[in-house]
């Protein structure tokens, strides 16, 4: 998908889907894991093979763990907790342990290339958990929910939107392209920006599309 890179999760999650929907008739949460467990292995092993198979199979055998996991635990997790210092902790470790281990995983699961296989998944288990835990103490933002239930609009035209606006953003500031994608302001900045130019497509996805698609 070289006109929108970002879009190779689509067919990565539909063909997740797919498999885990014959694994999911596993009654047994030991051999889910264990089954999930043998697939990423599978995965990680073939990855080199499996880069351009078709609706990233391969990203999706790697990525299957993380969709199992969360089948199997989705109704053991706590939502929320009388105090908010645990998940201030939560946060503060988990945030530090992603700064000093991240550069250690170097991974980046749309072109399949893990520099470690070993620490791969706890970190990004980590990265989730610590997500999980800010959304317990947010519990409610009108545009993060916005974002949320858009997020697929959003996604389909972030690329090229945010491509264009950081070349009219270099233009008029007169600041090169890679310094902006470098500064934490302007990224900000561009990132509202696309947001805003994307708003009429989510009104018309809402408004026209999702209509005649549940007509359908």
């Amino acid at each position: 998908m070289m006109f929108n890179g970002a879009l190779w999760f689509i067919p990565c999650l539909f063909s997740i889907e797919l498999l885990y929907y014959f694994i999911a008739k596993i009654k047994n949460n030991t051999k889910i894991f264990i089954t999930i467990i043998l697939i990423y292995i599978i995965g990680f092993l073939l990855r080199k093979y499996t880069y351009i198979a078709p609706f990233g199979i391969g990203a999706a055998m790697i990525g299957m763990i993380f969709y199992g996991i969360g089948h199997i635990t989705k109704n053991k997790i706590k939502t929320s907790y009388n105090s908010k210092i645990p998940i201030a902790i939560s946060i503060f470790i988990c945030g530090m342990l992603q700064i000093v281990l991240y550069p250690f995983t170097g991974a980046d699961l749309a072109t399949l290339y893990l520099k470690n296989a070993y620490l791969y998944v706890p970190i990004a288990l980590i990265g989730i958990f610590l997500y999980w835990q800010l959304s317990i103490l947010i519990k409610k933002n009108r545009v993060i929910e916005f974002l949320g239930v858009n997020s697929l609009v959003i996604f389909a035209f972030q690329e090229p939107v945010y491509r264009a606006i950081i070349f009219i953003v270099s233009k008029l500031t007169h600041i090169e392209i890679e310094s902006i994608r470098l500064s934490f302001l302007l990224c900000i900045v561009t990132s509202i920006l696309t947001i805003i130019t994307i708003l009429p497509a989510i009104h018309i996805w809402n408004k026209k599309i999702m209509p005649i698609i549940k007509k359908i």
